[in-house]
């Protein structure tokens, strides 16, 4: 097989892994939430984390370098009361847990989130917002808002 098409499978592939939500959207969702925020982020900018705490207007505790080692983040996921963030290894091993998250899914959704609803088979008991069709953002994360407050 050709080098330059593994590569470009490659690069494909990350792109498709890639998922991002607008963080000020993110953070104003937050923003009247109980509780300390916990970034978990992988593969920050330089800054990102600092502009996210100054969107969310409180400070957050940056724990993004446990994403290094599998059993850290492992067990972190069991040590957090809430998770919410966008789908990945995080929201996998809280399911290994039995413990759900709310998930926020930008389109095309991948297939484990289906296209349509707010649960999936795979992560059982865990929300779903979605983007909307015409990539709009506001009602997934005014639920979001909505569901954090309880």
């Amino acid at each position: 097989m050709d080098r330059r098409y593994l590569a470009r499978g490659h690069a494909n592939m990350r792109q498709a892994l890639l998922k991002e939500v607008p963080a000020a959207f993110f953070a104003a969702a937050l923003h009247e939430s109980p509780g300390s925020v916990v970034v978990v982020q992988r593969d920050a900018t330089e800054g990102e984390t600092d502009r996210f705490a100054t969107a969310l207007g409180r400070p957050v505790l940056d724990l993004s370098s446990v994403n290094e080692d599998i059993e850290d983040l492992l067990a972190l996921s069991g040590m957090l009361d809430r998770y919410v963030g966008v789908s990945n290894t995080m929201t996998h091993l809280r399911t290994a847990r039995q413990r759900s998250s709310d998930v926020i899914i930008p389109r095309p959704a991948e297939y484990r989130w289906m296209n349509a609803g707010e649960e999936s088979p795979w992560f059982p008991g865990s929300k779903i917002y979605r983007q909307m069709p015409d990539a709009s953002w506001p009602p997934a994360f005014d639920d979001l808002a909505v569901a954090l407050k309880d």
